[in-house]
């Protein structure tokens, strides 16, 4: 969802695994608010993202690294 120019929100489903054990596959569901900027086909910006899976729960910031096409 993109309410204005360059700020945008991602709701996703994904899979989340422990590296430790071979059978711990939990269902997550992603919520990320982001705001880009563009240079040519490279999106790059700061963002915030929250996870929610069976087993765990966390935020985290960062940055956001993208190609357009």
């Amino acid at each position: 969802y993109r309410p204005i120019d360059h700020l945008s929100f991602n709701f996703a489903p994904g899979i989340s695994f422990k590296l430790s054990e071979k059978s711990s596959i939990a269902p997550t569901m992603h919520i990320e608010g982001l705001y880009e900027f563009e240079l040519g086909h490279f999106h790059l910006g700061p963002l915030v993202g929250f996870a929610i899976s069976t087993e765990d729960i966390h935020g985290s910031v960062g940055v956001h690294l993208a190609f357009g096409f």
